[in-house]
Parts: C-alpha cells; sequence; structure tokens
C-alpha cells in the first residue's frame, strides 16, 4: 500500500512530488539505509539525464520575468501568498472560513480564485493562527507516533511498514510548502489511513 501510494504521490511529474520523493530518501538513508546518502545523487543525474521532462518542469522555477512579459510560476505563488497572508490580517485568530480561501484571495486579487499551493498559508488563511497551532501539533503528534512506533518494535514488517509511512509522511511535510494536500482527499485520505494502519500496529500486535 505504502508503494503504491508513494508512486502515485512521487511520480506523478509534479514538481513538490519530486522534492518530496527527495527528502524521504534523505530521510531514509539517515534513518537506516545509510549506503544511499551516497547512491541516490548518482540515481539523480541519471534520471536527470533520462528524461529530460524532468529538467523541463524545474525549468520555469525563477524570480525573474521571461521574455515575453509573463512571471515565472514561482514569481505567480509568491504573490499569491503575500495575497493570502495580507488578506489573513483580516481574520487572523479563526481565519475566513475552511476551504474558501482561494476564493477570498481571488476575489481579493480580482483573478480567478487559483489553489493557494501552500498547505501551512492555506490553513493560517482559513483557520486562522489558531488553527495552524492545532495544525502543526497534529502533524507533529503524528510524526512523535511513528518515530516511536519505529524505534519500539523489532519484528521486521512493523519497522520496514513504520519506516515506510514515517518517510512518505516527511516527505509531504516538505511538499506541503509548495502543495495543496490538505484540502486534497485524494492526498490527505491514504496519508491518514497509511498512518492510521502503522500505529495501530503495537495495539494489534498486543
Amino acid at each position: 500500500l505504502t508503494a503504491l501510494f508513494a508512486v502515485g504521490l512521487y511520480f506523478s511529474f509534479g514538481r513538490s512530488g519530486w522534492l518530496g520523493f527527495l527528502v524521504a530518501v534523505i530521510a531514509m538513508s539517515m534513518i537506516r539505509y545509510k549506503r544511499l546518502i551516497f547512491i541516490f545523487p548518482f540515481l539523480l543525474l541519471i534520471v536527470v539525464m533520462l528524461i529530460p521532462g524532468f529538467s523541463q518542469r524545474f525549468a520555469d522555477i525563477s524570480f525573474s520575468s521571461h521574455d515575453d512579459g509573463t512571471v515565472s510560476t514561482l514569481d505567480q505563488r509568491l504573490m499569491y501568498w503575500q495575497a493570502a497572508l495580507e488578506v489573513q490580517q483580516q481574520s487572523p485568530i479563526l481565519g475566513v472560513g475552511f476551504g474558501v480561501g482561494r476564493y477570498v484571495v481571488g476575489e481579493y486579487r480580482g483573478m480567478y480564485p487559483n489553489m493557494i499551493h501552500n498547505d501551512y498559508i492555506s490553513v493560517l488563511l482559513e483557520t486562522g493562527i489558531l488553527g495552524l497551532v492545532l495544525f502543526l501539533l497534529w502533524q507533529g503528534q503524528w510524526l512523535v507516533s511513528l518515530i516511536q512506533t519505529y524505534r519500539g518494535t523489532f519484528i521486521d514488517f512493523d519497522k520496514t511498514m513504520a519506516l515506510a509511512v514515517m518517510v512518505s509522511f516527511i516527505g509531504s511535510l516538505v511538499m506541503r510548502i509548495t502543495d495543496n494536500i490538505v484540502l486534497d482527499s485524494f492526498d490527505m485520505y491514504p496519508i491518514s489511513a497509511l498512518v492510521a494502519a502503522v500505529l495501530a500496529i503495537p495495539r494489534i500486535r498486543s
């Protein structure tokens, strides 16, 4: 299940997915598979050379405008994040309402309501400072519980499953800087289900 989810999440050709995969591999190498830290750079180089579309997907990430006057993807998102933070100041404690942030920011900018493309700013905008604090505590609790489950078991299957879900979850935390995971049920449901499965393992064993 973790492998299928990771394939769908990381190799959907989304830039944040590739970033999440990179973070997950680094986390996996630091936690358990030390050799990966030396092997992975060469594998990454081979992927970049063999898949032209990979480098093309990252070509639009710059702070400068293009020759034709259009702004880069990164520039667009930075402007959208700035607008979201400006709107958030109007309702700093409780936010503008869960699920409606994109529409409020779109109206504020007088433009089509695009997704925020940053879960942390999105949660802050829609649920305020209170919601962001609770969200960070919730995700932090998951991470701590996953670490405890990984360290607390000596059964190979349990340990491998805990590691797989833990590194996938760590990757998702980084991906949320440039992606919409919380508001997408096809992302959040598998993450929630996999974390729940791993955290249930010790109770099932006992």
